[in-house]
């Protein structure tokens, strides 16, 4: 999505990549917490 965004100069297309990308980071961490404290225990 980035990638295309940047490719072809769209903002709009690059803006919302980053967005989801970072909605998709927010939700990834606390996930790789979660499994550390499991494998920690």
């Amino acid at each position: 999505m980035i990638g295309i965004g940047f490719g072809y100069e769209v903002p709009a297309l690059s803006i919302l990549g980053g967005i989801g990308y970072f909605f998709f980071i927010m939700g990834y961490v606390p996930y790789m917490v979660r499994k550390a404290a499991e494998i920690m225990r």
